[in-house]
């Protein structure tokens, strides 16, 4: 399991310290559980998919499976088992999730667009439920202003886009930000590492941004604004996501 991660031999010498430390934050308690029942006997096998950092940084999918050698009181001596590289299957799983959640919220937009003419009613709603049905870390609707020159937030979640609200915030149409390069060449811009690329600027009231797409409104060939989507984990939207974004924000603009 270590060359599978990326390590030499000598490289990882602890044993269980080492597994330990490798494990995803998200799927450290589960992981840790699923083993102290199996060995206190709560459970009859010990086998898990929980995700392990590669010696590069990114994460791995592993499928972990062990049996333990018991003594004669029944206490756990040792440990043997092995793990599977299953990152392919769990990407292709989530992206197919992914996608009929998407499917899901075109629904309920197309539900809010028919139900009122409110624009507001329509903006809250809508970042409102991406940020609900996808657990993203925020998201914003901007328009392009009637001057051409700039672009201004007119709906946006939680407390940090109230405050831009308040603040009446507006971006230069340029290729200086995210959002103000999508206004001016009408295309989606994806940053998937924040502290990677100079196009994103950091807010401070969004400090745990690590990964930004913004997607045109557009009708027909007139951009009217974009939607500006941000989460807090590198690397999280792909170009089929992306693509459902673009479909989202082609309701909303009609």
């Amino acid at each position: 399991w270590k060359s599978m991660l990326g390590y030499e031999a000598h490289e990882l010498t602890k044993g269980f310290e080492d597994w330990e430390n490798l494990i995803h934050p998200d799927d450290h308690e589960y992981a840790i559980n699923a083993l102290d029942s199996y060995l206190a006997g709560k459970t009859e096998s010990y086998d898990i998919e929980i995700r392990l950092q590669h010696k590069n940084g990114h994460w791995l999918w592993i499928r972990d499976r062990g049996k333990a050698l018991w003594d004669t009181s029944g206490n756990a001596i040792r440990m043997a088992g092995s793990h599977s590289d299953v990152t392919e299957r769990k990407v292709a799983e989530d992206s197919l999730r992914r996608r009929n959640e998407y499917l899901a919220a075109s629904s309920e937009i197309g539900k809010i667009i028919t139900s009122t003419l409110d624009l507001n009613t329509i903006f809250s709603k809508t970042v409102n439920l991406i940020i609900e049905r996808f657990s993203f870390y925020h998201a914003s609707i901007f328009i392009i202003e009637e001057t051409g020159f700039n672009i201004t937030l007119r709906e946006s979640t939680g407390e940090a886009g109230a405050e831009m609200k308040r603040n009446n915030h507006t971006l230069q149409i340029s290729d200086k930000s995210v959002v103000g390069k999508v206004a001016q060449n009408g295309q989606a811009v994806i940053v998937n590492d924040t502290h990677a690329d100079p196009t994103h600027k950091f807010n401070p009231l969004l400090p745990e941004t690590r990964a930004e797409a913004a997607i045109p409104l557009r009708i027909g060939n007139r951009i009217i604004g974009a939607i500006d989507i941000q989460a807090k984990t590198v690397g999280v939207f792909t170009e089929d996501e992306v693509n459902v974004l673009q479909t989202l924000a082609d309701q909303i603009a009609v």
